[in-house]
């Protein structure tokens, strides 16, 4: 556009007769398109300054459509986003960082859905201890798993039957080590 924003245009669902054939006279009327802007921080109230927000449109039916979704990637300080050229409809919106949760989606109905987001992440935590034999013996090699909600990390321990697991959602937390 001329004043380098972003334009989409889009079309409804057209269908092709199974003999094939051509698609003609399609019209697509370009528009600017609307916006999803917000703020990221984290659980302990500081901006995040690296993350990545997606918008993923939603079909009459509900399910998702793969095509037309936007994901971009923010580096900013105050932890603010702008999503901008979207089309009319309904949006699942999602952030993910680095060393965080991933936020849960919220959906908003473009045009009239809120003019600013705001979402919190939290930090990931990390599981972190020793496997032993009930005699206190280290186990080497003993597969150690930590189960969360929307999460399984894994790690074998070391010679001194060390283990640390990244990434563990926080919340409750199943932990269990076994030795083949």
């Amino acid at each position: 556009s001329e004043d380098g924003g972003i334009w989409r245009a889009t079309t409804g669902r057209l269908a092709l007769s199974p003999e094939g054939g051509d698609l003609a006279g399609i019209n697509l009327v370009v528009g600017p398109g609307d916006r999803i802007a917000g703020s990221v921080h984290g659980d302990d109230g500081a901006p995040l300054e690296r993350f990545n927000v997606r918008a993923r449109p939603l079909g009459a039916d509900l399910a998702v459509l793969s095509s037309g979704s936007v994901r971009e990637r923010f580096s900013r300080a105050g932890g603010s986003f702008e999503l901008v050229g979207l089309t009319e409809g309904t949006w699942d919106v999602t952030v993910e960082a680095k060393g965080f949760a991933d936020a849960a989606p919220v959906r908003v109905r473009l045009p009239e859905g809120p003019s600013q987001l705001a979402f919190t992440l939290d930090r990931l935590a990390t599981v972190s201890g020793v496997v032993r034999l009930p005699d206190g013996t280290p186990v080497e090699g003993a597969d150690v798993v930590a189960v969360a909600p929307g999460s399984t990390a894994k790690d074998k321990t070391d010679d001194e039957g060390r283990f640390e697991l990244d990434d563990v959602v926080p919340g409750a937390v199943a932990v269990s080590a076994g030795l083949d």
